[in-house]
């Protein structure tokens, strides 16, 4: 195998996501939820990620 071989594998981030939380929500939060998913093409960690950067952004300016 050559040096010049990239390894295959996840990219590093440069914020790299080692937290864990977990979360009560309602149904229609829920189909809320899925919804922007889908439409989005996201998963659902990152549009819940997404409104949190959203919301700390508006917060702080």
């Amino acid at each position: 195998m050559s040096k010049d071989k990239k390894k295959m594998g996840r990219p590093v981030e440069d914020e790299p996501k080692t937290e864990k939380i977990g979360i009560r929500i309602s149904k229609l939060d829920l189909e809320r939820l899925e919804f922007c998913s889908e439409k989005l093409n996201k998963s659902r960690a990152n549009v819940i990620i997404d409104g949190i950067r959203r919301t700390y952004k508006e917060i702080k300016d």
